[in-house]
């Protein structure tokens, strides 16, 4: 691994778990600019339950927020 110095270290471990982050990137649909929306990190600050929700998203994210939502009522 290469540190901030421009230093390396070895790290050994029986698992490893590499977190890069993300941002939640907005596809390109037509009006989407033009009515509210909450990306992911939006979505899950919520204070209150949103009534009715509509998640657009592919790989697990978005399959893990509609079944987190599902759960909590939320059509």
């Amino acid at each position: 691994m290469q540190l901030a110095d421009k230093t390396a270290q070895e790290i050994k471990a029986p698992l490893i778990f590499i977190n890069t982050g993300t941002r939640a990137a907005l596809p390109e649909l037509p009006g989407l600019s033009d009515v509210p929306y909450l990306t992911t990190t939006e979505l899950l600050d919520l204070q209150e339950l949103p009534e009715h929700l509509l998640i657009l998203g592919g790989a697990t994210s978005g399959w893990n927020l509609g079944r987190c939502f599902a759960g909590l009522a939320a059509k």
